[in-house]
């Protein structure tokens, strides 16, 4: 993890990275990475909630059949939102690769 950093921070002037796992946030601090706050945002959906909307027909279930198809219009919505902000963020875009890693993740668990 040291040589990961010193190769992003002086050979490839990272200005930053992401880092991920369940390791937790001290490993990598101990490490020379400073950790920043992050927002998530989980829905829990009730089996009811589809029908009692009052525009339910915009309401679509996602699946194989679908998913690269919403992907694209959400990662689409998310940039033109943060253009919006007239400040520097970050995110890290719901693409398809992103959940193809997660779904083989939870495989594991």
């Amino acid at each position: 993890m040291e040589l990961l950093n010193d190769k992003l921070k002086f050979e490839c002037k990272t200005k930053f990275s992401y880092l991920y796992s369940e390791i937790g946030s001290d490993f990598y601090s101990r490490l020379g990475w400073r950790i920043f706050p992050h927002k998530e945002i989980r829905f829990k959906v009730d089996k009811r909630f589809s029908t009692s909307l009052k525009h339910s027909e915009l309401i679509v279930a996602i699946n194989q059949s679908n998913i690269e198809t919403t992907i694209n219009k959400d990662c689409k919505f998310i940039k033109k939102n943060l253009k919006k902000l007239n400040k520097k963020s970050m995110v890290i875009l719901p693409t398809k690769f992103a959940f193809d890693w997660l779904f083989q993740k939870t495989k594991l668990f």
